[in-house]
């Protein structure tokens, strides 16, 4: 009687094995819904200090009288956490002609004249506001902006965790106000649509450890271009480099499908930020998608995204394809330039 009552209340292998699959199941459900609410609660956090340093910028433009951006720069902390930051920043009112016809490679070093020379841009150089604060955005939230800039407004450049090597690099998007606070896409002030944010204040364009002075000026008759008087030590003269900056898918021009294996800019303009000192020209535009990073990377294998030209296609369709999918839009109002959500 007492072998049967044993036998009776044991459980098979088989019941084991199907208790211990449910608990993985319900278990890796119980993860998926945490980080879903975990996402939806930064990316609300994450929408109001958005809310706030626009405001605030839009708020400084309108008092100063004077072109006022808000830009998202990727940062890397000495641990290795990745995080967004708002800057905001106003005109210097130095602007120069930007040129890189010396096809600017590497710090202080040129590769030759291109063929044919490269156009010179009005270009104009922004510092950031005194007394307020990078804006810290919660961890993981990425920032793009459609290409606007490159005449394609249904594909994003967005921004790319910094210092991770061998992945493809992501861009500077910014907003940026008028005098009268309305949303504008270029400093009407001088007609620049390319403008860099001086972050050091150092009145060079650093990119990739290189300091360039960003003007023209010969030293004598036929001589090597030099930094101006009065800059600091160290500065190269010329422009900055930029090389490894891959931007913008190609599409195929029968169905308008974008390219995972090719990008129309090799871009000679430094656009791109590898370091977190880095100050490539900024991404313009009065609309920009937030979205999570970390999603992104869980979802696609972010160790395709590598640093040469293919990796920075296979990057540009995978965070497209998740933006439309998954991000945030946020609009500047066209007359009052008040943020709003769609």
């Amino acid at each position: 009687m007492v072998d049967r009552l044993i036998r009776t209340r044991a459980f098979t292998l088989l019941e084991l094995l199907v208790v211990i699959a449910i608990i993985v199941i319900v278990t890796a459900l119980t993860l998926m819904a945490y980080r879903g609410v975990a996402s939806d609660v930064r990316m609300s956090a994450a929408i109001q200090d958005v809310a706030s340093v626009l405001e605030e910028a839009r708020a400084r433009a309108i008092r100063d009288g004077r072109a006022t951006v808000v830009a998202f720069r990727s940062q890397r902390t000495s641990g290795g956490e990745d995080y967004v930051e708002a800057i905001v920043g106003q005109a210097s009112g130095e602007t120069f002609l930007w040129d890189n016809r010396w096809g600017q490679t590497e710090c202080g070093q040129a590769s030759g004249e291109t063929n044919p020379p490269y156009p010179r841009y009005p270009s104009t150089r922004f510092i950031p506001v005194g007394g307020l604060e990078p804006r810290e955005m919660p961890q993981d939230i990425g920032f793009a902006v459609p290409a606007l800039q490159f005449g394609d407004d249904e594909m994003y450049l967005a921004t790319a965790p910094v210092g991770v090597s061998g992945q493809a690099p992501g861009i500077i998007p910014a907003l940026m106000f008028g005098p009268d606070g309305e949303p504008v896409s270029y400093d009407q002030e001088t007609d620049s649509s390319f403008i860099f944010m001086d972050f050091d204040g150092d009145g060079g364009q650093r990119m990739k450890e290189c300091n360039a002075c960003n003007h023209d000026e010969p030293s004598s008759f036929g001589g090597p271009d030099s930094c101006p008087p009065g800059r600091r030590d160290g500065f190269q003269p010329g422009y900055a480099p930029s090389a490894g900056c891959y931007l913008l898918n190609a599409r195929n021009p029968e169905t308008g499908i974008i390219d995972g294996d090719d990008v129309i800019f090799n871009e000679d303009i430094p656009m791109c930020q590898f370091n977190n000192g880095d100050e490539p020209f900024l991404v313009l535009s009065t609309t920009f998608m937030m979205f999570d990073e970390r999603g992104a990377r869980e979802e696609y294998l972010s160790g395709n995204w590598t640093d040469d030209k293919l990796g920075a296609a296979i990057r540009g369709k995978e965070i497209n394809e998740f933006i439309r999918d998954n991000g945030m839009r946020i609009r500047l109002n066209r007359y009052t330039g008040v943020s709003q959500r769609d």
